[in-house]
């Protein structure tokens, strides 16, 4: 299978990792924020509109996290929460680590947003009915909740930029096309004999170039000694 666009390596290839639907509700779910920030208390009914519409994308979420493929699940998300604080202390000494999915610092803040939203989406929905409406503390949790998923939006921005540069792959891009550099694309420093001894002890598999995921994708890592030299990629001792 051809992939979609080169790297600077020509011998490195891409390989898919985000799936079509997950980046269709990625980019759907930003716009609908972004609608209903600029919305209240001006476009009623466009702000409720994008408020209903949150719920369904977050109910998605929820479904494509057990039902959708490799790097959309949430089989890994606990995991990699009790990893995060390590991760950011290895990120602050200039260690990122690579994954093909999210890393620990991305889960935690995929974590906080869907929480965010559900209250803020829930209490916004509550505030429209007889019962809610006026009612102080629902008022409060709506307005306060919805500040903080702005927040968390613009620190996702600006962790998604600083990753990108810190590790020359455009993540942005990433989610558009949904493919990746694959983690041998970037190891660290390797001496040539320590490239030249795990070359000679490769496994025949390695040999082939090539390595299915479970999802179907297909990664072709750079060939011959970066691909057999089994490179630690992650800080925290997670698999991709």
């Amino acid at each position: 299978m051809r992939d979609a666009e080169p790297v600077a390596d020509q011998h490195v290839k891409t390989v898919a990792v985000w799936d079509r639907p997950l980046r269709l509700w990625h980019w759907s779910l930003a716009v609908l924020v972004l609608i209903a920030w600029v919305t209240p208390n001006t476009y009623d009914s466009l702000h409720r509109f994008a408020g209903y519409a949150v719920i369904s994308q977050l109910a998605f979420r929820v479904l494509w996290g057990f039902v959708g493929t490799r790097h959309s699940r949430f089989d890994k998300v606990g995991l990699r929460l009790r990893a995060a604080p390590d991760y950011l202390k290895n990120l602050v000494r200039g260690n990122t680590g690579r994954y093909l999915g999210l890393n620990p610092a991305g889960v935690a803040m995929l974590v906080a947003m869907l929480a965010l939203l559900m209250i803020s989406t829930v209490t916004g929905a509550m505030q429209v009915t007889v019962r809610f409406f006026g009612v102080w503390w629902i008022e409060d949790t709506h307005a306060y909740s919805s500040q903080a998923v702005i927040v968390l939006a613009g620190l996702h921005v600006l962790g998604t930029l600083l990753m990108s540069m810190l590790q020359r792959e455009n993540l942005v891009r990433a989610m558009f096309t949904g493919r990746k550099h694959p983690p041998e694309s970037a190891s660290p420093r390797q001496d040539a004999r320590s490239l030249a001894r795990a070359d000679h002890g490769r496994q025949p598999d390695l040999e082939s170039g090539r390595q299915h995921q479970d999802d179907g994708a297909s990664v072709v890592p750079a060939p011959g000694l970066r691909a057999a030299a089994g490179v630690q990629t992650d800080p925290v001792g997670i698999d991709e």
